[in-house]
């Protein structure tokens, strides 16, 4: 079910917002992996959240990651004019996860983190199965099975890569244009009060996780239906 309409949207998000709460076993589960981002939190702590993190959203910044996207998606199309020339196959799929990985690596940190992809992608795909098998079944996903011990590893890599980025953005004290940089400068209009390390990686996890494994499926499985759509294509 999706809501497209604004007086629909506001509906849920605003004006009857108390009505659909996020204590589920989904977001219960989310929050085990991302903690109280702006996707699990609710309530004060959500509206705290918003606050400080909204400047980073103006769409004036957002516009700038464009050129990113569009680079990112150019280099991408020179290498593939050359795989085809020489009769390569690709999977679909690890092209896309090198493409939003590249770009949410160079729009949240200003960092080309396609070449850890071998790294990155696989501990990302664990971690949204884990979530799902989490979801389905709580109380296996609660016993040391080999999936769950899998699925744990895989966020203390996250974990790892993401708290790194952050460490190194605060020794370095200099200005960065991108989404972590914003998030980091970011200030809470009514008290002043900046993110947390804790809050910095909760927020850019989600972002990666968003970034990276739902919108590769999106745009594999959009560009295989233009595979067999040629007149929507041109």
């Amino acid at each position: 079910l999706a809501l497209y309409d604004p007086e629909h949207v506001h509906h849920v998000l605003g004006s009857h917002a108390s009505n659909y709460s996020k204590r589920t076993r989904g977001y219960k589960a989310l929050r085990a992996l991302l903690g109280q981002g702006l996707l699990t939190a609710e309530g004060e702590v959500w509206k705290r959240e918003r606050r400080i993190s909204q400047p980073a959203f103006h769409p004036a910044r957002m516009v700038g990651f464009a050129s990113t996207m569009a680079r990112a998606t150019a280099d991408l199309a020179v290498r593939w004019e050359a795989a085809a020339q020489q009769g390569q196959v690709l999977d679909l799929a690890e092209e896309m996860g090198r493409l939003t990985l590249r770009i949410a690596g160079e729009t949240l940190f200003s960092l080309d983190i396609s070449k850890e992809t071998d790294v990155v992608g696989p501990a990302l795909a664990t971690v949204l199965g884990g979530f799902i098998r989490g979801v389905l079944n709580p109380i296996a996903a609660a016993l040391p099975l080999p999936s769950t011990l899998r699925h744990r590893a895989a966020i203390r890599t996250l974990d790892g890569v993401v708290r790194d980025i952050i460490a190194r953005r605060r020794a370095d004290g200099g200005e960065h244009a991108d989404l972590l940089g914003m998030l980091m400068a970011a200030r809470d209009e009514e008290t002043g009060a900046a993110m947390s390390d804790e809050q910095l990686r909760d927020e850019v996890l989600t972002m990666l996780l968003a970034g990276h494994e739902i919108t590769v499926n999106a745009l594999a499985w959009t560009l295989y239906r233009l595979s067999q759509h040629p007149e929507v294509a041109r």
